[in-house]
């Protein structure tokens, strides 16, 4: 897939999250699915017109994705900002470590083992920078 396709919902995702930090989790996925829901369905038609489709594989991968966005839409709501940026930050960092050809269970891992480790140095560096910055003394 391209650079602006399914695939790459990862990459426009970091993007979003370094370009705007303050834009709410649930902003970020409706903006890339908004710039990502023409392009996949152009491509969709034009693979279907140059290879067809596999039947038994796009029915039940069709039904599941549907079930999943409405479920995923009721409760983006519901759940706490923190709790889906981390939820965000594990799939793109096991979907990045895949990318780069991490075995599957290896990537989870990672995933998982990511925010567990990285909350707790980011907040003692953000404690490090107040710190420094209430001894600085004022030009």
């Amino acid at each position: 897939m391209g650079i602006t396709s399914v695939g790459a919902g990862s990459i426009i995702m970091v993007s979003l999250l370094l370009l705007y930090p303050g834009m709410k989790a649930v902003d970020m996925v409706s903006t890339d699915l908004t710039q990502a829901v023409p392009l996949v369905i152009s491509a969709a038609a034009s693979h279907v017109i140059t290879s067809g489709v596999q039947w038994s594989i796009f029915v039940p991968l069709l039904v599941g994705s549907t079930a999943g966005t409405f479920l995923g839409s009721r409760i983006a709501y519901e759940v706490s900002e923190g709790l889906i940026r981390r939820a965000l930050t594990v799939i793109l960092i096991v979907s990045g470590s895949a990318m780069l050809g991490v075995p599957p269970v290896t990537a989870v891992i990672i995933g998982l083992a990511a925010p567990v480790v990285g909350v707790p140095l980011l907040k003692l560096s953000l404690n490090g920078k107040r710190r420094q910055l209430a001894h600085e003394p004022e030009v």
